[in-house]
């Protein structure tokens, strides 16, 4: 890419590279949680209120 006289020669700045780090650990975060609730492993109650058979396998 061509330098325009301002610094800013590179494809990405900081911000932008520091951007897409942190969307890849928020997609992976939120697979974990997405696989833990498809498998039914309770990790904050284990037991929710209004659904009494999700996450039942304590008792």
């Amino acid at each position: 890419m061509a330098s325009n006289g301002n610094g800013r020669g590179g494809l990405l700045s900081a911000g932008g590279i520091l951007s897409i780090i942190v969307g890849v650990f928020e997609v992976i975060g939120g697979g974990l949680i997405a696989a833990l609730m498809a498998l039914s492993i309770p990790f904050w109650h284990p037991q929710l209120p209004f659904y009494p058979d999700f996450g039942d396998f304590w008792s």
